[in-house]
C-alpha cells in the first residue's frame, strides 16, 4: 500500500550509468513523481550521464558518484565515503536504486535513507520486488514501485528538448518542408566498458547515407564526442549534415537510425519513430516501445544462434574469457554474425516504408 510510504519529501533515483539505461528508467521517475508530487527528485550518476539532465523532466539535480570507476582502492573508498556523508546530509526519505550490487545497497543503508527501493537479490533494501529477466527493462523495474503498492500507470520514456525544435532545424539550415532523418553509426562506449559489438559496420552507415544523396529527405549523419567517433567522409549533397550528436538535436529528427545504444532510447523519450539495429543484445528485452500518437518503433535482429550473447549474466561476468576481453566484450563465436548478416539493402529498404508512411500521415494531418 502506498499508504506505507510516510512522509516522503525527498527521493534520489540511483543510477551511475549509462545515459540509455537512465533515459529507460524515465517511466520509473516519472512515476515516482505521479505517486509524491511534492516530492524532490535527484539523481545519482556518474559525470558521464550529467548531459542529460536538462532533459530529464522532474529531476532537479545530480549527485555526481564517480568512485566505482577509480581504480585506486584507496581513493575509490575515500570518495564513496565522502557520497555516503552527502547522501546523509541531504535526508533522502526514498531512494531506488537501479543496480543490482550489494556495494550500493550497503551505501544507501549506511546513507540512511528509510525507504530503498530495488531488487530482491541486492542486500541492504527493504522495498523491494524479484529481477525478473523474461521481461522488457522498463517493465522489469516499474515492477518494483507495482509490488511494493505504488502505482505506475506510465511506460512511456519522457525526455525533453532545451531548445525549439524550428530554432533548431533554421541554425542547421535543415528544409522545413522535408522528413529529417538521423543516422547514429556509432556508441557502446561507457566508463569502464567498451561495447562496439553493438555497432553495426561503419562502412555500411555512410553506405546508406549516400544513397540518400540529392533526394528529398533531409540526413542528418552523427557525429559522437570520442575520438573514435568521427566521420571521416565528406558530403557535397546540400541535404546531408554532418554533424555532432547533441541530444536537442535529436529531437529535430523524424526518424532516428541507431544500434543498441544511449542516444536511440533518448530518442524514443523524445517521442521520435526509432528504426534500431540489433546484435547480441536481446531486442526483445531493450528495444524501444513507447507509444506516442503517430510515431512508430522498427528493429532489425537476425538473431541467429548464438544470440543474445549480451544478457543480464554476461554481463556481469566480467572475469569469463569467453565474453570479455579485459574490458571489451568479445563476439564468442569469432564472427560477429548477428551484425555482419545485415545487408544495407535491408535497412534501406526498412527507412523507406517509415519515410513513406510518416508522409502519408502528415497529409493526413
Amino acid at each position: 500500500m502506498k499508504a506505507d510510504f510516510k512522509n516522503v519529501r525527498k527521493i534520489l533515483m540511483f543510477r551511475l550509468c549509462c545515459l540509455g539505461d537512465v533515459a529507460m528508467l524515465t517511466p520509473v521517475i516519472n512515476n515516482l513523481h505521479l505517486n509524491f508530487p511534492d516530492a524532490e527528485i535527484k539523481i545519482a550518476s556518474s559525470k558521464w550521464v550529467e548531459s542529460l539532465l536538462p532533459h530529464l523532466p522532474y529531476v532537479t539535480e545530480a549527485v555526481i558518484f564517480d568512485a566505482p570507476f577509480e581504480k585506486n582502492f584507496f581513493s575509490r573508498l575515500l570518495k564513496t565515503i565522502r557520497f555516503i556523508l552527502k547522501l546523509r546530509k541531504e535526508k533522502f526519505d526514498l531512494a531506488f536504486l537501479a543496480h543490482r550490487h550489494n556495494y550500493y545497497g550497503l551505501i544507501l543503508w549506511f546513507s540512511g535513507i528509510r525507504y530503498r527501493l530495488g531488487f530482491s537479490e541486492t542486500k541492504y533494501l527493504n522495498r523491494t520486488a524479484p529481477y525478473d529477466h523474461k521481461i522488457h527493462f522498463a517493465e522489469r523495474h516499474l515492477k518494483v514501485l507495482t509490488e511494493n503498492g505504488l502505482e505506475a500507470s506510465n511506460k512511456n520514456l519522457i525526455l525533453k528538448p532545451v531548445n525549439k525544435k524550428a530554432d533548431l532545424a533554421a541554425h542547421y539550415g535543415l528544409h522545413d518542408n522535408r522528413l529529417t532523418i538521423g543516422i547514429f553509426p556509432f556508441g557502446g562506449s561507457n566508463p569502464g566498458t567498451e561495447m562496439e559489438i553493438k555497432r553495426w559496420e561503419y562502412d555500411k552507415y555512410t553506405e546508406l547515407v549516400k544513397r540518400f544523396e540529392g533526394s528529398e529527405t533531409n540526413i542528418v549523419f552523427f557525429e559522437g564526442h570520442l575520438e573514435n567517433e568521427k566521420i571521416k567522409e565528406s558530403f557535397n549533397a546540400p541535404n546531408i549534415k554532418k554533424v555532432k550528436l547533441t541530444f536537442d538535436l535529436i529531437s529535430v529528427c523524424d526518424i532516428f537510425v541507431s544500434g543498441d545504444t544511449g542516444p536511440l532510447f533518448i530518442a524514443e523519450g523524445m517521442g521520435i519513430s526509432t528504426l534500431s539495429i540489433f546484435g547480441p543484445t536481446d531486442a526483445e528485452k531493450v528495444a524501444p516501445l513507447s507509444s506516442y500518437p503517430g510515431v512508430k518503433h522498427e528493429i532489425i535482429w537476425k538473431k541467429p544462434y548464438c544470440a543474445p550473447c549480451y544478457t543480464s549474466k554476461t554481463a556481469f561476468d566480467r572475469k569469463n574469457p569467453k565474453y570479455w576481453n579485459d574490458n571489451h566484450f568479445i563476439c564468442y563465436v569469432g564472427t560477429h554474425e548477428c551484425i555482419k548478416s545485415i545487408s544495407v539493402d535491408e535497412i534501406k529498404n526498412k527507412l523507406d516504408k517509415m519515410i513513406a508512411e510518416l508522409k502519408a500521415l502528415k497529409k493526413e494531418n
